[in-house]
This record gives C-alpha cells, structure tokens and sequence, in this order.
C-alpha cells in the first residue's frame, strides 16, 4: 500500500463529485467530504482546493475561501510557525497560467 492524497478534478466533477466522495477520505473528510482540506506533514502545512467549478474555471465558493482564511490564519501563528514553517497549497487546476 502507498498513502496518497488527492484533489478533486473536472473528471470527478459529474453527478456532484459523488463518485469521488465515495472512493477518497481525505484528511477533513467528516467535515468537508475530501473537497478541501489541510494537513501538517512534519514542518509543512499541506492545503488542497477545490478549484472546480460549475463555470469550469478556478473560482473558489465563499465558504471554501472563509475556511482557508480560517485554516491560514491559525497555520501563520506564530507559535506554530516554529514548527510548521512551509505552508503549501495545491488544486486541479493553477490559479494562474500565462499561456
């Protein structure tokens, strides 16, 4: 077995993301159903986003932006920021692209 840890993509974006809902338990999952998530990995702070969309583009719904300025907001304290220095965020697809 090798641990892994997903986003959600447009492939999974059909009937509501049911069918990755079913198959995926991210860290979070009883609270966010592996959509977004956050977890600290040693001195990394690792956060994934949901960056599908019903407009097939990168916008973020209004409560996964106030549970990230949430989830930012206690990862940059500075008592845990000696511990957990590097903060990462990831997703399906870039929030920005020059092409």
């Amino acid at each position: 077995r090798v641990p892994y840890l997903t986003a959600p993509g447009n492939h999974e974006f059909w009937f509501n993301f049911s069918a990755y809902k079913s198959r995926f338990q991210m860290p979070m999952y009883e609270q966010y159903d592996s959509m977004h998530w956050s977890v600290d990995v040693g001195p990394l702070h690792l956060v994934v986003l949901n960056t599908e969309s019903v407009l097939d583009t990168s916008n973020l719904k209004p409560e996964q932006l106030q549970w990230l300025a949430r989830d930012l907001a206690e990862a940059t304290n500075a008592s845990r920021r000696k511990d957990v220095p590097w903060i990462v965020t990831s997703g399906h697809r870039p929030f920005y692209c020059s092409d």
